[in-house]
């Protein structure tokens, strides 16, 4: 997810924005959220909980409001999964977003660790996310001016060319 508003709303309980079904090292597969605004209301929210045994979440650069809980990260209750659960926070900010009171389980990356997070290379962006097109200006707007004035005025679009 990028730039995107997460708005969670508790009655009663708690809440996870995410629980990743990863089951193994092997599975490359992770949950990343970048720049991303997380507000809503109470104060049960968790950035995600340990739905599988090897879950991989980030939050980066994002803004964690009231509404993240203390501990920010779940491990289901189950403690195994303490050690193999992959929660991580970069450079995030707003009162939900303080390590200090956040679960062990989570980590706060250096930009190496970060990086390869942060990059269209985590879903193979490359294979099937197109460039955006980069039509000829001049072109277009030399043919949009002879489509409306006509091949008439040639000489001044020599000039332009």
């Amino acid at each position: 997810m990028q730039k995107t508003e997460l708005n969670t709303v508790v009655d009663t309980g708690i809440t996870v924005i995410v629980a990743q079904a990863r089951k193994s090292e092997d599975e490359d597969s992770a949950y990343v959220f970048v720049h991303c605004d997380l507000a809503g209301s109470g104060s049960r929210t968790f950035l995600a909980r340990a739905w599988f045994t090897h879950p991989k979440v980030l939050f980066a650069y994002s803004t964690m409001g009231n509404n993240i809980n203390k501990e920010g990260w779940n491990n289901n209750n189950h403690l195994e999964r303490d050690k193999t659960v992959k929660f991580g926070e970069y450079q995030n900010k707003g009162p939900g977003a303080d390590p200090k009171g956040h679960s062990p389980l989570a980590h706060q990356l250096t930009p190496e660790e970060a990086k390869p997070y942060l990059t269209l290379d985590l879903i193979e962006g490359s294979k099937w996310i197109l460039s955006p097109p980069t039509p000829k200006i001049e072109g277009v707007v030399i043919s949009l001016i002879q489509a409306y004035l006509g091949d008439g005025l040639s000489f001044i679009l020599e000039d332009f060319k």
